[in-house]
């Protein structure tokens, strides 16, 4: 498997990849990018119609904080590995937390929840699996 490093310098489009197994790095440009940009996942409706809602389900919910966040989670999200999950979570506990003390929910809320699931699916690699 072959891994990539941030951009290199000034240069955005100029990577260096290494493969660990044979111990070889070479430097890739612009074909890596485009495959790179193909190798990540797209957000689906149904991905952003249950993140619009979590602010509604979470007040539903009886519980800790985190226990409610884990649990919606795990209903929408269930199938990325589980330290995905714990990721999209820590986001969402930030964003819901203060629900606890004033339970009113704006379409602002709805609007960055949304933002930070859409953001969280698309930066995982396309090998993720998918509900």
């Amino acid at each position: 498997m072959l891994e990539a490093s941030a951009p290199l310098g000034l240069m955005p489009l100029i990577w260096e990849v290494s493969c660990p197994a044979c111990n070889r790095v070479m430097i890739a440009g612009q074909v890596l990018d485009q495959l790179l940009e193909r190798g990540r996942r797209q957000a689906l409706m149904s991905d952003r119609i249950a993140a619009r809602a979590l602010p509604q389900e979470f007040l539903e919910l009886a519980g800790r904080t985190t226990d409610r966040v884990m649990l919606l989670v795990d209903r929408y999200w269930f199938a990325y590995a589980s330290h995905d999950r714990r990721d999209l979570a820590q986001m969402l506990v930030i964003l819901l937390s203060p629900l606890v003390a004033n339970p009113a929910i704006t379409d602002a809320l709805r609007e960055e929840c949304e933002r930070g699931v859409i953001a969280w699916i698309e930066r995982l690699p396309a090998a993720t699996a998918r509900p």
